[in-house]
């Protein structure tokens, strides 16, 4: 599978680390961590398109369906 040099195969972002995201060890609780990875899901599916694509098709992007746009 080749990608177009715009979008990468890896999805990489910041983030800003809260303290609220840590616990009393000064570590990030296991619902900060699922924040981030839905965070990074959901930016990443709006960078590809795929966000557009399911609208169209009233699905989400988390939908089991095959989405081809």
């Amino acid at each position: 599978m080749t990608t177009p040099a715009s979008k990468p195969s890896v999805w990489t972002q910041r983030l800003k680390v809260c303290s609220y995201d840590a616990d009393f060890t000064h570590r990030a609780t296991s619902v900060s961590v699922c924040r981030y990875f839905l965070d990074a899901a959901w930016n990443h599916a709006d960078f590809t398109g795929s966000m557009a694509c399911a609208s169209s098709r009233s699905i989400t992007w988390a939908s089991p369906g095959k989405a081809t746009c």
